[in-house]
């Protein structure tokens, strides 16, 4: 028997499932199918058999409209599309099923409209869910001819939505708190190491064939421990708060802050090159000493060392070589950038210029400034910079 398919097989096993465990909507999707699958296709089987086939057919639409989306979303990972098809499907079914077959068809808008509350957004569920009652009470016939019955109907059926709209609300609000407190730093809104390490690997995935690749530069501070020795650790996580709000207001568009570990902060930049690197962080250094202070009025400084990453490398040898980058920049004195290209110095220093082709705007000959890549220096936020008096 071959068994090559079989390690292929798990992992699409694994796949699935963890993509069910990371997402409830796509749960709660995939579990609107299997009821689908489990109870409408039957009866569509059934209605085809006893030769009713436009009920039966109106049975299979539904189910292959919902099906086709959430096994898209479920195999791809791309879920918010296929879910919103699902939910269209669902509550277009349901006006469907009103008119041709009357209470059986109302009593499915109950769950349409618990499951959209839970899969889509507050605004889009709410218009969605509106519309799908208003347009059931149109169509509806015996079932709701008086105003009793229509009154009963969507006030049993509003409630039905807004329980829905209350859990799903207050699961989304406890799902971005633990999310917060699993990705960013408590003391200075800095992402984790852990956000780190998922975000290196999905830049340097997306860096396949850029222009520019993506940079990484460790930040440490000069004589941390003095601070906290002197001033106390409050000071310390002063020092440590003002230079992560310091360098989220100096960069303006490019590249992210993680908190690294203990006085050590990462900077990702997802497209520069050793040109714009350099300047950069230089920019990045001379900033924070003139303006970050201890209580005593004295200049706090770091040191950066950093790095381009190289085609097909992982993440990992590119933060070891910043962090050696790192270490000769404490070695040879301290409150000083160091970049791992030796090459790109040596071109850095000899031409002063970016090198490479100038950009050329696809149906003309003439140079686009404003569509040229930009390297991460030429981000910086100008008004930052010169209040710093670097510029």
């Amino acid at each position: 028997m071959d068994r090559t398919w079989m390690p292929l097989g798990r992992r699409w096993v694994k796949r699935i499932r963890d993509r069910l465990r990371g997402d409830l909507r796509l749960t709660i999707t995939t579990l609107c199918v299997g009821f689908a699958m489990m109870w409408i296709l039957p009866f569509s089987i059934y209605r085809f058999a006893v030769g009713n086939l436009a009920i039966g057919l109106l049975d299979l639409l539904i189910v292959v409209g919902i099906a086709l989306p959430a096994s898209h979303a479920l195999l791809t990972g791309r879920s918010e599309s296929g879910i919103r098809i699902v939910a269209v499907v669902c509550c277009l079914g349901c006006v469907a099923a009103a008119q041709a077959i009357g209470l059986v068809g109302l009593l499915w808008t109950y769950a349409s409209v618990a499951f959209v509350f839970f899969v889509l957004p507050r605004n889009l569920a709410l218009a969605l869910s509106s519309g799908t009652l208003l347009a059931v009470m149109v169509v509806a016939g015996e079932e709701l001819a008086g105003t009793f019955e229509r009154v009963s109907y969507l006030a049993s059926a509003a409630l039905v939505g807004l329980f829905a709209h209350v859990v799903a609300t207050r699961y989304e609000r406890q799902r971005q708190q633990l999310e917060t407190l699993a990705w960013i730093d408590p003391l200075t809104g800095a992402g984790n190491r852990r956000m780190l390490e998922l975000e290196l690997s999905q830049v340097r995935a997306a860096a396949a064939g850029a222009v520019m690749p993506p940079a990484l530069a460790i930040m440490d501070f000069d004589h941390f421990k003095r601070i906290n020795d002197r001033f106390g650790h409050e000071a310390g996580d002063s020092v440590l708060v003002a230079f992560a709000e310091l360098l989220r207001g100096l960069l303006c568009r490019v590249g992210r802050l993680y908190r690294f570990g203990g006085e050590e902060f990462v900077l990702l930049l997802p497209a520069t090159d050793a040109a714009g690197l350099r300047a950069l962080t230089e920019t990045l250094r001379a900033t924070v000493e003139a303006r970050l202070k201890t209580p005593d009025g004295a200049a706090v400084t770091v040191s950066i060392g950093a790095t381009l990453l190289r085609p097909e490398e992982h993440w990992s040898p590119c933060l070891g070589r910043a962090d050696a980058a790192l270490y000769r920049a404490k070695s040879a004195g301290r409150n000083r950038v160091e970049i791992d290209d030796e090459r790109a110095d040596r071109e850095i220093r000899t031409f002063g210029v970016i090198p490479g082709p100038p950009f050329r705007a696809s149906g003309g000959d003439t140079e686009s400034p404003e569509a040229r890549p930009r390297p991460a220096a030429s981000l910086v936020s100008e008004e930052n910079a010169r209040a710093a008096g670097i510029r």
